[in-house]
């Protein structure tokens, strides 16, 4: 699942982007995605930790990758209050 997300202007936290990425995911597929399970990193694999503020010295236009911890769980299943 691909996902262009534009920071730029005001910080961005990235946990703000991953729950921007898990409803998006949702919505495109029709299944529920937790973000409490996913993983932000950047082209070279390294972690960004949830409390980052984006774009935290990535160049402009960089590419980030959402990963997701294990498979998926009923729990992760679950529908997600709106």
């Amino acid at each position: 699942f691909t996902m262009k997300c534009t920071v730029g202007g005001e910080a961005l936290g990235a946990a703000a982007v991953l729950e921007r990425f898990a409803h998006a995911y949702s919505k495109q597929t029709g299944s529920p995605l937790a973000p409490g399970g996913l993983h932000l990193r950047n082209s070279r694999g390294a972690a960004i930790a949830c409390g980052a503020l984006l774009p935290c010295g990535l160049s402009n236009g960089a590419d980030l990758f959402v990963s997701v911890e294990g498979p998926p769980t009923a729990a992760d299943a679950a529908p997600q209050p709106q």
